[in-house]
Order: structure tokens, then C-alpha cells, then sequence
């Protein structure tokens, strides 16, 4: 996409969350993010600070994960350890990594990246009881409380 589209996307208010990280335009489209949360779906971003405030602001009732490496220096070998990053990119990243952690008081949770299979079921833990939350679940104690009400009234005539 080139970058004059995605600006417009921007300007138009079409984007959950957006930002220009490395020399790059990541972006979610409301739409799509919208139609997958009302089909149940649970929706999974790779976002940075930055992009938290903005999902925090355009869907409030977000989860916000931070997923912290067991160390700096871990991060670094990880980083390096991909082979994706270019020497420069990678530095880039580190250098942004200490303000990374200055936002973390925008999430709900922290989950540190030791062992990775651990670190998944945590995240299906936390999924899972955010959907047994009380105001996630209004909807049905409603139609339950009114399904009960109803019977009540039909016990009383």
C-alpha cells in the first residue's frame, strides 16, 4: 500500500490503531477488528505502546497483554537470534525498547516470555477468564434474570 492510501485510511478515521515503527506503516482496520469481535472472535494484535493507546481508546473493553522477555539482554539475542532484522533495524529496536516498558502501565496484564508453551497457556488463561468476567457476561444475566422474573410472575398469578 502506498503510504499517500495509507494517510488518507488515517485521515478518514478507518484505523483501530496505527503507527510508523522502523520506517513502516502498521495499521488495523475498525472494520475488520468490528466484524471479528462481534462474530466472537477473539482478536490477537502485535501492538506497541503506541498502538495500545489508540486499540485502548477505540475499543475500550480491549485485554491488553504485555509480553516481556525474561531479560534485556534475552531480547537482544532473540532479535539477533531471527535473522530478520538488519543491523540497523536491530538496533533501532533496543534503543526503543526501555520506552516499550514505560508504557506498560497502559495494559491489563503482564506476561513474562520465559518458556514459550507456559507463556501461551497463561495468555489462554487470562482469554478465558476475561470472557467469564461480570461485564462480559451482562447479556446473559439479563436474559437469565428476565427468564426467571418471568417465571417468578407466572408462579405468583
Amino acid at each position: 500500500m502506498a503510504p499517500e492510501e495509507f494517510e488518507a485510511m488515517v485521515d478518514r478515521g478507518e484505523l483501530a490503531e496505527w503507527a510508523e515503527v522502523h520506517d513502516a506503516l502498521y495499521g488495523t482496520l475498525k472494520a475488520k477488528l468490528s466484524g471479528a469481535v462481534e462474530r466472537g472472535k477473539v482478536v490477537i494484535l502485535d501492538v506497541d505502546g503506541q498502538g495500545a493507546n489508540s486499540l485502548r481508546k477505540n475499543f475500550p473493553d480491549s485485554v491488553l497483554i504485555f509480553i516481556f522477555p525474561p531479560s534485556p539482554a534475552e531480547l537482544a539475542d532473540r532479535l539477533a537470534g531471527r535473522g530478520t532484522e538488519r543491523e540497523e533495524s536491530l538496533k533501532a529496536r533496543l534503543r526503543a525498547a526501555p520506552q516499550e516498558v514505560e508504557n506498560v502501565e497502559l495494559y491489563d496484564y503482564v506476561v513474562v516470555n520465559e518458556d514459550f508453551e507456559e507463556s501461551v497457556n497463561r495468555i489462554v488463561h487470562i482469554i478465558e477468564a476475561e470472557r467469564c468476567a461480570l461485564e462480559r457476561m451482562r447479556a446473559f444475566i439479563d436474559r437469565y434474570s428476565a427468564a426467571y422474573s418471568g417465571s417468578k410472575e407466572g408462579a405468583e398469578k
